[in-house]
This record gives structure tokens, C-alpha cells and sequence, in this order.
């Protein structure tokens, strides 16, 4: 991929060493079948702690291909390495949002997870919302500048208790209006989130 500098540096390798796959800003950015591709590498990169394939045109072929691979990158004989992943202003939407909350909750280790700027429904929402229990290490959810309404941002204040360890949560630029932010406000002295962005929603 000429266009679009990606690093994957499988074992062996530094055990601390931070390994990313790593779009640059530069046209022709990767599309599906270039996310394809890299899915398919994730087989032989255990060691990847960041993955960052912001700003491409991944749609939900490219999602998809990727979230069937990400559980190669936890299985528990290999150790969970995955802390970081990055996949904003990528042209998701809802199928890729659900391929990915199914595989996510077997990254035990994973700690943020960036979707802004995509197009993520309440459809998607809410099945991130669902798995969002199972993601034991999960600290920092970024959804701004999606397509979820009200239903999806109740999904994911029914699920804000039962995840104690997120602390920061994203959803501005979103179409969350009056009954979404009141499940919202709801849920926030049940949970232990330090940072709610909920500014330019319509």
C-alpha cells in the first residue's frame, strides 16, 4: 500500500515495544479490500499493541474483515496484546459497528476504541452497548459525529453501571435528543464515568 504507511511488526519483537498499523493522511486512502488485507496479517501480529486505521475508507466490508480477525489478537495462549484501536472517519456503519462488538470483548487488554466520525446507527449502537459489559478493560468509548439517536444512547446508559471501569464516553455531533439524554443522566450516579461529551447533538 503505497499511499498508506501501515507497520505490522510480528513476534518476535521488544515485549513492551508498541507496535501500529498507521494510515497516513495522503490519497488513495485504503479502502475494504485493503482492510482485508491487513485482517489477514493480524494472524502473525500478537505483539500489536495500537492499531490506528483512522481516515481510510474501510465501509463494512473492510469492518467486518477486520473484526473477524481482531480475536487472533486475544487468544489467551498468545497473551491479549491489543490496548488501542483506531478507526475513525473510516465509513463504518451499523454492520461493521455490530461485526466489531462481537469480536471485541476477546481483547481482555483493550482500552479505547475510536468510532468518531463514521456512520453508526442506534442499530450499532446498540449492539456496542450490549457487548460493552464484556470489555473488561475498556476505560474510554468515543462515538462523537455518528447517527445515533435516542434509542442507541439509552442502549448504552442501560449498560453504563455494569461498566465500572469506563471512564470517559463520547457521543456529541450525534442525534441524541431529550429521551436519550435523560436515560443518560439516568444512569450517570450508577456509573463511574469522569467525562460526558454530549455537545452539538440534533
Amino acid at each position: 500500500w503505497s499511499a498508506s504507511a501501515v507497520s505490522l511488526l510480528p513476534p518476535p519483537a521488544a515485549a513492551k515495544a508498541v507496535h501500529s498499523a498507521h494510515s497516513a493522511s495522503s490519497t488513495p486512502r485504503l479502502t475494504g479490500a485493503g482492510a482485508c488485507e491487513i485482517a489477514h496479517a493480524l494472524h502473525c501480529a500478537s505483539a500489536l499493541r495500537v492499531l490506528w486505521l483512522s481516515g481510510n475508507r474501510l465501509g463494512d466490508q473492510g469492518g467486518a474483515a477486520l473484526a473477524e480477525a481482531l480475536p487472533s489478537l486475544g487468544w489467551l495462549e498468545r497473551g491479549c496484546q491489543l490496548e488501542e484501536l483506531w478507526l475513525s472517519s473510516a465509513a463504518l456503519g451499523d454492520g461493521a459497528a455490530t461485526a466489531l462488538a462481537a469480536a471485541l470483548p476477546k481483547l481482555t487488554k483493550l482500552r479505547k476504541v475510536d468510532l468518531r466520525f463514521n456512520r453508526v446507527q442506534d442499530e450499532g449502537a446498540l449492539a456496542l452497548a450490549a457487548a460493552m459489559p464484556a470489555l473488561a478493560a475498556l476505560s474510554e468509548l468515543y462515538l462523537q459525529d455518528n447517527l445515533v439517536g435516542d434509542a442507541g444512547a439509552a442502549g448504552i446508559a442501560q449498560s453504563l453501571p455494569s461498566c465500572p471501569w469506563l471512564i470517559e464516553l463520547r457521543l456529541g455531533g450525534n442525534r441524541i435528543g431529550d429521551g436519550g439524554a435523560a436515560a443518560l443522566a439516568a444512569a450517570l450516579p450508577r456509573c463511574a464515568l469522569r467525562g460526558l461529551r454530549l455537545g452539538a447533538n440534533c
